[in-house]
């Protein structure tokens, strides 16, 4: 998995299976989505926790749990009003991992929607974008369940009405995978933990 995924998944997962299933040796791989997909491929990891991705005929897909990009800044430093929202956008800067898609269609957005900065710092990943915002540097885009992870409710949403990109997390396999005991158990707890991950934070339950 991705290490920003893997930062907040992984944790619980691993506490509760290795406790659970003595016998398994786990072993973790990191690497961007496209690059874990590959490894799947490539028959190096048995199984990958992806973002967004392709299908592929010797791959077999399974929906774990939503997330989504958003604009997202400290708690205290959100104002309640649209006027001063708008302000602290332009105000920045702007934080963003440039080397991820989702977040460079919202900075396109925000530009559309006049809303962009003068300053844009362009980080080398999440976990720095994380970082910057929680000691206030700016307002920054990051998926939601990595904002929330090990900081529950100090980063939110800025604006529900702004835009957000929604991401598919997705655990594949090979369809031709040898289903030993222990990779049909492993499946069977990697599947029962995504069951387990709660909504996205802060998300507004759909209208009934």
């Amino acid at each position: 998995c991705h290490e920003s995924l893997g930062a907040y998944f992984l944790p619980d997962f691993m506490a509760d299976f290795l406790s659970r299933a003595a016998g398994i040796d786990i072993r973790v791989w990191n690497g961007t989505s496209a690059d874990v997909r590959e490894a799947v491929l490539r028959r190096e990891v048995h199984f990958g926790l992806v973002v967004n991705p392709q299908p592929h005929d010797e791959l077999v897909l399974v929906e774990a749990f939503p997330d989504a990009v958003a604009v997202v800044a400290r708690r205290d430093l959100v104002p309640r009003d649209a006027a001063g929202i708008s302000a602290l956008l332009r105000k920045g800067p702007l934080i963003y991992a440039g080397r991820v898609d989702q977040c460079r269609q919202i900075v396109d957005a925000l530009s559309g929607l006049d809303l962009l900065p003068q300053r844009l710092v362009s980080t080398g990943d999440l976990e720095l974008t994380k970082s910057l915002l929680l000691a206030g540097v700016g307002v920054g885009i990051l998926p939601r369940r990595v904002a929330d992870y090990g900081h529950r409710g100090e980063l939110v949403v800025v604006d529900p009405s702004l835009p957000q990109i929604a991401d598919r997390i997705v655990l594949c396999w090979r369809a031709d995978a040898h289903r030993t005991a222990a990779w049909l158990r492993t499946k069977a707890g990697l599947l029962e933990h995504a069951n387990r991950i709660a909504p996205i934070p802060g998300a507004r339950p759909p209208a009934s």
